[in-house]
């Protein structure tokens, strides 16, 4: 039971396990455990089951609006939505995107989106159109982020944009502007790779100037901020605070443009980087 070779996220195609797929728990967990498959899948996906194969299996839900709405019955699925959808369904959930139309597509949040309770992965890269960077971080970044979040409506008295509270979630592949806080992370084994924060997804500063804060992972342990590839770096830029951590162990933020913007003409500092 497998779906088509296609994107599901990550850096190579490969086909998804289907719900009640042999291969679903068939895995040896004390050998995907272990280096070097580190209990993750092909993606970079957490094996919550040990499935046999290059897909851990996920409940997939799908957003096709840029619409910050929840109503069963218009036909759509708002970002909003999909969140509160993953948070009531038990296990592994990936959020994707198949949105149409002129990209970027900006979702513009009327308040903070739901606190995510449920193990999710938010992945922007399966939006058509969007491309990984290739560059090192001293080269520049040359994503081709497709999805945006703009938090310019949220109150500046600490409303968060994606509030982590289940462990094993994470995001990819987008960009979040305007936010008092973009991203807060109140759990451990939180992955955020990819995206671009105080940068719009066309590599332009975020019309509130310096302001917000990035990624703060508080004092969670063992959170993925960056990483060793290329496709891994995020890029923060005219923020108050770049990435905070104040407590923690096993935290890595390699691999990261802090600064710089896309290019290594464009500076955006941040007030304090890390």
């Amino acid at each position: 039971n497998l779906g088509p070779l296609q994107n599901n996220g990550g850096t190579t195609f490969n086909m998804a396990l289907g719900t009640g797929s042999v291969a679903i728990g068939a895995g040896n967990a004390t050998i995907s455990n272990a280096a070097p498959i580190l209990g993750l899948d092909q993606r970079g996906f957490s094996r919550i089951t040990s499935d046999i194969g290059a897909y851990a299996f996920s409940n997939l839900i799908t957003v096709t609006t840029i619409l910050d709405t929840i109503n069963s019955t218009d036909g759509v699925t708002s970002l909003r939505e999909a969140i509160t959808l993953a948070n009531a369904t038990p296990g592994n959930d990936q959020i994707v995107f198949n949105l149409t139309g002129t990209s970027p597509y900006t979702i513009t949040l009327g308040s903070a989106l739901p606190l995510i309770t449920d193990q999710v992965f938010i992945d922007g890269s399966t939006q058509n159109g969007y491309s990984a960077n290739t560059l090192s971080v001293g080269a520049g970044n040359n994503a081709a982020i497709k999805i945006q979040l703009n938090g310019a409506n949220l109150l500046t008295g600490g409303e968060v944009g994606l509030y982590f509270n289940s462990a094993g979630s994470g995001v990819r592949g987008l960009s979040f502007v305007n936010f008092p806080y973009a991203i807060y992370a109140n759990n451990n084994n939180i992955t955020i790779k990819g995206n671009y924060f105080g940068v719009n997804a066309d590599g332009t500063a975020q019309t509130k100037g310096l302001s917000g804060v990035g990624v703060d992972v508080a004092t969670v342990n063992s959170a993925i901020v960056g990483g060793n590839t290329a496709a891994d770096q995020n890029v923060f830029g005219n923020l108050n605070l770049g990435i905070v951590q104040i407590a923690g162990s096993g935290s890595s933020f390699t691999g990261n443009r802090i600064g710089l913007g896309r290019t290594n003409t464009s500076f955006m500092p941040n007030t304090i980087g890390i």
